[in-house]
């Protein structure tokens, strides 16, 4: 089966266990049927997709049909090496300033409250001084 004619059977699946059985069937995936069916449905329909796009750049053209000369390295030409072959490299992305994430040293840090009973923690209050059963933390 085509990977476009599994795409359709997802799309129309009913039920969970349809689901499951197109892709142990022709995926060779197992599923978690505790997820939603639309959950099950993307993943399988993800996976179905890449291996689609994989299969057209695998499958030859007709232009490529026969290996041409040109296609091939003579003997004698140098062998291509894993560093001729990187481009440069991407530039790393900026690092955010370590200030950026720190708390600003004028902001004063929040006072919490627990329930002694519940032990629910909450932001602390004035009126919450008055209360016996909470304590400032």
């Amino acid at each position: 089966m085509e990977m476009n004619e599994l795409i359709q059977k997802l799309e129309k699946a009913r039920t969970k266990d349809d689901i499951e059985a197109l892709g142990k069937e022709h995926l060779g995936i197992d599923v978690d049927k505790r997820k939603t069916k639309e959950v099950l449905r993307a993943e399988l329909l993800g996976e179905a997709e890449a291996r689609a796009a994989t299969e057209e750049n695998q499958a030859p053209s007709p232009d490529e049909g026969q290996d041409s000369a040109a296609d091939q390295t003579p003997d004698n030409a140098p062998a291509a090496t894993d560093e001729d072959s990187i481009s440069d490299p991407e530039p790393a992305p900026e690092a955010t300033p370590p200030e950026a994430n720190a708390p600003n040293p004028g902001q004063a840090k929040a006072k919490m409250g627990r329930n002694r009973k519940t032990g629910r923690v909450m932001p602390w209050t004035a009126a919450m001084s008055k209360m016996s059963h909470m304590e400032e933390m």
